[in-house]
């Protein structure tokens, strides 16, 4: 069975144009509809480095405008092609689940949203 590249993975990573972070409290599944944060239900725009290693990454901090309107465990993400609609692209779990107080804003610091193509 043939195996992808390394610059048809990198190609396949920079193709996806421009990509918008969504938070869950659960598994979003592969819709990326299921257990979208309640307080934090906006979609931020993820700033993401040059593909390149079969990766890429944000070199800068993500964070929400606001503070969430409820206290809730952020657990998994998801990416998609348009801050409302579009498509979703990428989901996963964070490394550990984030607990997010009543007004607390959230973030993702610089290198921790990775996308890679094994």
């Amino acid at each position: 069975m043939p195996t992808m590249t390394d610059a048809a993975a990198n190609k396949a990573l920079a193709d996806q144009g421009a990509l918008f972070v969504q938070l869950h409290t659960a598994d979003p599944t592969d819709a990326g509809t299921a257990a979208v944060s309640v307080g934090l239900p906006t979609r931020v725009a993820a700033a993401l480095s040059v593909a390149a290693g079969r990766a890429r990454t944000n070199p800068a901090d993500i964070a929400w405008p606001a503070g969430t309107t409820v206290a809730e465990t952020i657990t998994h993400l998801s990416l998609w092609t348009a801050a409302t609609g579009g498509a979703c692209q990428w989901r996963g779990p964070l490394v550990a689940a984030k607990p997010v107080a009543l007004g607390e804003k959230f973030k993702l610091a610089a290198g921790d949203l990775d996308l890679t193509i094994d």
